[in-house]
């Protein structure tokens, strides 16, 4: 493994573990706003489920 982190899929990987880059987060908070205005509930739900996957990976490394 290298010594300094890496971007893997938009995910910032070191030793430590990995977390969501800022550009992704932004990303998803813009597309659960967007939803969130259309009213589309299962889009919704879909949405809110991949930022908590997001959230978990960064804290299961």
């Amino acid at each position: 493994m290298t010594r300094g982190g890496f971007i893997y899929l938009g995910h910032r990987v070191t030793r430590a573990g990995a977390r969501a880059t800022d550009d992704i987060l932004r990303r998803m908070q813009g597309r659960v706003t967007e939803v969130v205005l259309r009213g589309d509930v299962e889009r919704i739900e879909r949405s809110v489920a991949s930022y908590r996957g997001l959230i978990e990976l960064g804290r299961s490394w």
